[in-house]
């Protein structure tokens, strides 16, 4: 019997492709599909609570939206647990893995659990794996596999992944009797990934211990990813109001402004509600942080480390910068507008004189 069980963590989503429109229930047996369509997975089980779902609802999705790249989870289920087993021969993996060391085994066991917050996988390598190989590497060959595999089927199922992934640490369940509680981690900080040894007293089995550990670790893992999403899509967002921001300077830059003016209104309108929105964003968000935050318990070093490092977003220098160029224009108008009344002046002058000579 397995005295240890090794496994790595990530963050997988299986989400819609652009111009898809279906049901819920049409949307969980494409996934069942899709899987049974790669002769490597077998094992697949798909568990959720069907009071929560009504299968005839319409979802669809109309333009790009992956949360790879900040995009959003759709559809956004929760609670959902989706597990395989996947079979990679040594071939295969010594042509998605860039590390020479391989795995002894060619099995693996992939559960992906949707989490109140955002999915998380866990991915453990059966028995014998081998101990010169780091467990994390298994969600490395996983995800590399599964992305080569979703490319050759034809489906409306795209296969997303959020980094970091694998999460940057080893996770090995161990027996420990004498320990007091059920379960203590210990975390050993190296300069590669971490050594997450989790130390279990009281279960009937390492597996048992296995099951009961990560179901009440997971939701902290869904935090943390959802935290990486957050300033992941907050980077996409300011990455837009600092492009408008260039071109504006571009514009004002040229000689020619006035063939510009109406460019330069709309960019400015549009920057100002960008940051407006932008900058309430993340009022908000701070305070779901906190609210949140004091639900973590077993990892808060990596989810302190997280917030402790989120980029702090010029909003008040920028807005400074457009009122600066609003004024501008105000200045602008003010100066056309004394023209024109000047001129108009001029020529009902002459019109009046012309009247009464």
């Amino acid at each position: 019997m397995t005295s240890e069980i090794s496994f790595g963590v990530g963050c997988f989503n299986f989400g819609m492709k652009a111009g898809t429109t279906t049901t819920i229930g049409g949307y969980f047996n494409e996934l069942q599909n899709t899987f049974e369509a790669i002769s490597n997975i077998s094992e697949i089980k798909i568990e959720l609570d069907e009071e929560d779902y009504d299968f005839t609802a319409e979802i669809s999705i109309s333009t790009y939206d992956n949360m790879s790249v900040g995009g959003r989870i759709n559809p956004n289920v929760r609670n959902v647990r989706i597990s395989f087993d996947i079979f990679i021969p040594k071939r295969i993996q010594e042509d998605l893995k860039h590390d020479p060391k391989l795995f002894k085994t060619e099995k693996f066991r992939v559960v992906i659990n949707y989490t109140y917050y955002f999915p998380v996988v866990i991915v453990q390598p059966f028995e014998p794996y081998g101990g010169d190989v780091d467990p994390s590497s298994a969600v490395v060959l996983v995800r590399e596999f599964l992305i080569k595999e979703f490319l050759k089927i034809e489906s409306f199922i795209d296969f997303q992944v959020l980094g970091p992934s694998p999460f940057h640490g080893d996770f090995f369940v161990k027996e420990n009797n004498q320990l007091e509680e059920k379960f203590q981690i210990s975390i050993m900080e190296t300069k590669a990934y971490d050594e997450i040894n989790i130390y279990y007293n009281g279960y009937t089995d390492v597996n048992e211990a296995f099951e009961d550990i990560t179901l009440e670790i997971l939701e902290e893992f869904g935090f943390f990813y959802e935290l990486m999403h957050k300033n992941l899509s907050s980077s996409m967002e300011w990455s837009f109001i600092e492009q408008n921001l260039d071109v504006l300077i571009s514009l004002k830059q040229e000689r020619k402004k006035s063939k510009n003016l109406f460019l330069i209104n709309r960019i400015l309108n549009d920057l100002f509600i960008n940051i407006s929105y932008f900058e309430k964003d993340q009022i908000f968000y701070k305070s779901y942080l906190q609210k949140n935050r004091r639900n973590i318990i077993h990892f808060s070093s990596y989810i302190d480390r997280e917030i402790n490092e989120q980029v702090n977003y010029p909003t008040s220098q920028v807005t400074e910068l457009i009122k600066l160029y609003e004024n501008q224009k105000l200045n602008v108008n003010v100066i056309l507008a004394t023209v024109i009344a000047a001129i108009s002046g001029g020529v009902m002058g002459a019109v009046i004189t012309a009247l009464f000579t």
